[in-house]
């Protein structure tokens, strides 16, 4: 959860203030909104950025999961 609180944090940063794009991130983050959604809003090429980062992040904290329960 912490990592999602970073991503979110940067990929906001990285939006260069438009709150329209920070709240879809946020949403597409949280699962609420769906990746075409995403790619209407920001664009192709910042919302495959945003589904890379989140797969990453998401595969992370499940080999965690896994590692911490051996």
């Amino acid at each position: 959860m912490r990592h999602k609180k970073s991503l979110r944090r940067y990929l906001n940063e990285m939006r260069t203030g438009n709150p329209l794009h920070e709240t879809v991130v946020d949403l597409y983050l949280d699962g609420t909104v769906a990746f075409d959604t995403l790619v209407e809003i920001v664009g192709h090429q910042d919302a495959e950025v945003v589904r890379a980062s989140k797969k990453l992040l998401d595969d992370g904290e499940t080999l965690a999961d896994e590692l911490a329960d051996l």
